[in-house]
């Protein structure tokens, strides 16, 4: 309920005049002393004072100890009512807030006004009062509860304010933070800071002006010296006139969510395994320095690195050790870089590096054969030591290509040329380089539609018994006849097959079809054919996982007798990785096929490995025999590999034997079977099945039997086969 205080004789012109307000909420107070006066002003009720100027027994300073009381108390608005203007006059002159001064004499009910217009007033200034006091409420409960750390400061960045949550970012206590500047909060600004320019400066001036902005990613020092990523928004408070009297900074940490997101731009534009770009980050970046190469009238030059035989490493060693050795080549190469070049892995074992501001083909050359060089340098994974070269494929802006697809396709295409030319060297893109693609790529599809149509062929050609001069073997070659490529060999069509992925169809036609053919001789009583017909491996057959199971089905389809099928395979083969060759090669063994090492001596067999393998044969390279009556060395090479053979109770193949003097010294020392054009080309399957029949006749009576001492070798095969 409201109260009205009214001070005043008992039969005062106010109290007379109050008997007649119409307030239901006033209660009259008559003339009090002080004590009870202040007891009064006390009064949370109170709404107004009244107070009779006129009444004789009051004196001025009882006047101002009401006045002192009240500015003690809630500042009640005071209403001095007097029938003497003069009195009212001189209380001008002192400095009294919130009274005001009303004339009696006028009328009581003007009195009644004035008394119902201050109450009016009261009563909407304690309404404003309340909603100011739910505004402030309700803003500290934001305020305090809000997930965002919160700062107020003033123009020279003196800090009067901190939210809880500020705090316990922050790690202060609120009366220690008032001690810290808001500037010196800020430690630096990364390299995502989104501002321009000087970064730093130009944040800390825009806190202390009248901006509203928002920053990402600031630094901010905590009391124990440590930086978190945030996120701020800062903005002015404006006092009732609009003018500025001080600052808010929001802030939220986003620490965790800048290192997820830079693990996420990591996984996006980074190798995991590696930690070099990737193939996403070349691009980008290669597009992006092609365009300042074309601004300003650079060059760059794109490098496509193949790690060779990589494959047979991670196969041999596992994918662990593969990884350990791909981690080394990375950074092998990322010290042979600048900073303003890229090393990325695009591929398995692929790696590409974009060169910036190459002045000549010449200083690109160095750059690679440096590379080349380090990478050569052994690698010691898992305490054993690997050896590894690499082929690369250079491509130069705006030479090869003016866009990073067609500079990526031609350095692609180098590198496969590098391949093609023995490896671990290097080929700059040109365009005999690229017409050898295409007629590669036509020899592709060519040998795609090859197999589907049943165009390729066999021709064999005769093993020949060194004593008897009788066939002994058939060695299977295939042969392809096509109007294009009308004299292409195997050794240039296999490549290509390998390359594409159609070795493994192409070399199971030719067991297949071998197989086959060696059956129906088998069954035809009018031919002499009681031996084996041999099968040239390629290496990379000998690797593919169901190589075996492909031998056994087509030994199971074809119904050969394992005993008259023999598997010829390099030693080089065989040496890139000898413990799965023993392996698989035991495996074929178990099945009853015959294997053989071809070229034997070209390549770098341990003898450890020789004994180990379950070979029947060896064949001599034709290098070796062409060395025979030209080169002591070459003989002696000759002489050494038969008695390694001999001593292994291995049989000794000798391969292009073309001259009467070099069958004689191979038959002296004990070389059993001897193979090459001075015999007989090899020879399509009619001619074969031909001379077949004249062996048959011409060996159905006795004859010397091999182990015999040697005589002198019958002539060429009759008819001669050249």
């Amino acid at each position: 309920m409201e109260k009205v205080f009214i001070i005043d004789s008992v039969r005062g012109a106010c109290i007379e005049a109050s008997k007649s307000w119409r307030l239901t909420t006033t209660s009259i107070y008559k003339e009090s002393n002080h004590i009870q006066l202040l007891s009064l002003l006390a009064d949370k009720a109170l709404a107004l004072v009244v107070y009779n100027l006129d009444k004789k027994q009051h004196q001025l300073e009882d006047l101002i100890t009401v006045v002192n009381a009240n500015r003690q108390e809630k500042n009640k608005p005071i209403l001095i009512v007097s029938n003497d203007q003069k009195k009212l006059d001189s209380l001008l002159d002192f400095d009294i807030q919130g009274i005001e001064f009303c004339n009696s004499s006028e009328s009581l009910d003007y009195v009644q006004y004035r008394v119902s217009h201050l109450l009016e007033q009261q009563r909407l200034a304690r309404h404003q009062s309340r909603i100011l006091i739910e505004f402030k409420n309700r803003y500290k409960v934001l305020v305090e509860s809000a997930s965002e750390g919160i700062i107020q400061y003033n123009g020279t960045g003196e800090i009067s304010y901190a939210n809880p949550k500020a705090l316990k970012l922050l790690r202060y206590s609120l009366e220690s933070i008032k001690k810290v500047n808001v500037l010196h909060l800020l430690a630096t600004s990364d390299e995502n800071l989104e501002k321009s320019g000087n970064a730093l400066a130009e944040l800390t001036g825009d806190m202390l002006q009248n901006k509203a902005f928002t920053c990402n990613r600031v630094l901010i020092r905590n009391s124990q010296d440590i930086n978190i990523v945030t996120e701020i928004s800062c903005n002015s408070v404006l006092d009732a006139e609009g003018l500025v009297n001080g600052h808010i900074m929001m802030f939220q940490d986003i620490t965790a969510r800048t290192l997820n997101e830079q693990r996420l731009i990591k996984l996006a534009k980074y190798d995991v395994l590696t930690g070099l770009s990737n193939r996403s980050k070349f691009h980008d970046f290669t597009e992006g320095k092609i365009a300042y190469c074309a601004r300003d009238n650079k060059k760059l030059a794109l490098l496509f690195i193949d790690i060779d035989h990589f494959k047979n490493i991670n196969d041999s060693m596992g994918h662990d050790a593969g990884d350990e050795l791909l981690v080394s080549i990375a950074e092998r190469l990322r010290n042979c870089i600048r900073e303003t070049d890229l090393v990325a892995r695009i591929g398995g074992d692929e790696f590409a590096i974009t060169l910036l501001e190459m002045g000549s083909p010449n200083q690109v050359t160095r750059i690679v054969q440096q590379i080349l060089e380090v990478l050569r340098k052994p690698i010691f994974i898992q305490s054993q030591e690997i050896n590894i070269s690499a082929s690369i494929g250079i491509s130069l802006y705006p030479e090869s290509g003016s866009d990073v697809k067609t500079l990526t396709k031609t350095a692609d295409t180098a590198v496969h040329q590098a391949k093609a030319d023995g490896r671990n060297t290097y080929r700059f893109f040109s365009s005999e380089i690229q017409n050898r693609v295409i007629e590669q790529h036509s020899l592709e599809l060519a040998l795609k539609k090859g197999l589907l149509n049943d165009e390729f062929f066999m021709h064999y050609q005769p093993l020949i018994d060194a004593l008897s001069g009788k066939v002994v073997g058939l060695e299977a070659l295939i042969r392809w006849q096509h109007e294009d490529w009308p004299n292409i060999g195997p050794d240039q069509f296999i490549p290509v097959a390998e390359e594409c992925g159609l070795l493994p169809a192409l070399g199971k036609w030719v067991l297949v079809n071998a197989c086959k053919q060696a059956v129906k001789w088998l069954k035809d009583s009018a031919i002499a054919f009681d031996f084996p017909v041999s099968i040239n491996l390629s290496p990379k057959q000998l690797i593919y996982s169901d190589f075996v199971e492909v031998l056994i089905d087509v030994l199971h389809e074809t119904q050969i007798p394992p005993e008259n099928l023999v598997l010829e395979l390099t030693e080089t083969a065989v040496m890139q990785d000898p413990e799965a060759a023993i392996t698989t090669l035991g495996k074929i063994s178990k099945a009853g096929v015959k294997l053989a090492v071809d070229d034997f001596g070209t390549g770098y067999s341990s003898l450890n490995y020789l004994k180990r393998l379950p070979i029947n044969k060896l064949k001599i390279d034709r290098s070796f025999v062409n060395d025979i009556g030209v080169d002591q060395n070459g003989e002696a090479i000759v002489k050494a590999i038969l008695a390694l053979a001999h001593s292994l109770n291995l049989q000794v193949v000798a391969e292009g034997v073309e001259e009467q003097f070099q069958v004689d010294f191979l038959r002296g020392h004990e070389c059993e079977v001897l193979q090459g054009y001075f015999f007989s080309r090899p020879l399509p399957v009619d001619a074969i099945a031909d001379l077949l029949r004249q062996e048959k006749i011409k060996w159905s009576t006795p004859v010397t039997e091999i182990g015999n001492k040697p005589g002198k070798l019958p002539g060429k095969l009759d008819p001669p086969f050249h």
